[in-house]
């Protein structure tokens, strides 16, 4: 049986949201929105799914929020509008494919959306939000500059359960990107809920400290501390990461050094995925967050090609 044909992008999207099991599947004349009655709707091919109807659940939907062309991205904005529109707001999760096909190991977001249909559960999850700024934008014809309204996507936080693994879904605010950085980490054990999650990635040993974080690392100001004058003191010291390589540690900061196997540093803070971070001439000890690894070291995946 071939597809039911329709007039629009949006109308195509439309019955999909109202029946995405329709054996009939949809598409248009154009055929760059579809899908084939098996609960996935595409973007210009199976290379890119774009929603997944999630079989744990009635009537919700697990969103691609990958980067994308400007075309998909139109698709993708019309399926927000549409799932609103007759479902509601509480109907969907964002979640970038690229980093669910990494965690599910599955090499192909094709594969990886099959698989969630089936098994992903959706435990709890935060709204997604928009906010509108004013940027200045060069008018190509004229070169003039003028002052336009531009909204920009947030993404909100989800707990996902598949099988008998739970992950988070969310935005690290520490990132250089102005929207965060986008993260998806297996926890290291089970949560009921999002704020649980971010409880269940709490270093151990940080009962309520004021703190400086980036990323992972969970920074404790130790006000009128002084290093040991028989402790040497090491410059550009990378901060350690739990389970890797030394060639792994990424964050490195201006000074510090290790007392009873714990790391303290000053300064500033880098990392070429994070905002910088400054610490002054206080010594900071290191929290490094709890993983799902065999040692505690964090297991997590990143949106390849940026998120939306």
């Amino acid at each position: 049986m071939g597809n039911k044909w329709y007039g629009s992008n949006y109308e195509v999207i439309k019955a999909f949201v109202s029946d995405p099991f329709d054996e009939r599947g949809g598409r248009n004349s154009q055929g760059n929105v579809y899908f084939n009655g098996d609960g996935i709707l595409y973007s210009y091919g199976e290379h890119f799914p774009l929603a997944v109807a999630l079989k744990k659940h009635e009537d919700f939907f697990l969103v691609n929020g990958d980067g994308a062309t400007n075309t998909t991205n139109k698709h993708r904005w019309d399926l927000f509008t549409c799932l609103r529109n007759r479902l509601g707001a509480e109907c969907y999760v964002v979640v970038p494919f690229s980093s669910l096909t990494q965690a599910m190991g599955k090499g192909i977001s094709y594969y990886a959306a099959r698989d969630a249909r089936e098994n992903l559960e959706v435990v709890d999850h935060k709204e997604d939000y928009w906010t509108t700024k004013q940027v200045w934008v060069t008018d190509k014809e004229t070169g003039e500059k003028e002052l336009k309204d531009v909204r920009e996507h947030f993404l909100g936080g989800a707990l996902l359960r598949i099988d008998d693994e739970y992950f988070l879904s969310g935005i690290d605010e520490s990132g250089r990107d102005r929207r965060g950085m986008y993260f998806l980490t297996k926890l290291p054990r089970p949560a009921s809920s999002v704020e649980d999650a971010y409880l269940a990635i709490k270093p151990e040993g940080l009962n309520g400290e004021a703190y400086v974080r980036q990323g992972e690392f969970f920074l404790v100001p130790q006000e009128g501390m002084k290093k040991p004058k028989d402790i040497p003191l090491v410059k550009k010291i990378r901060l350690e990461n739990r389970g890797r390589d030394e060639r792994q540690w990424r964050h490195v900061a201006t000074e510090g050094f290790r007392l009873d196997g714990i790391q303290y540093v000053r300064g500033t803070v880098r990392h070429p995925e994070h905002k910088m971070v400054s610490l002054g001439n206080v010594w900071h000890r290191v929290y490094e967050a709890t993983g799902a690894g065999p040692d505690g070291e964090i297991v997590s995946w990143s949106a390849s090609g940026g998120f939306d």
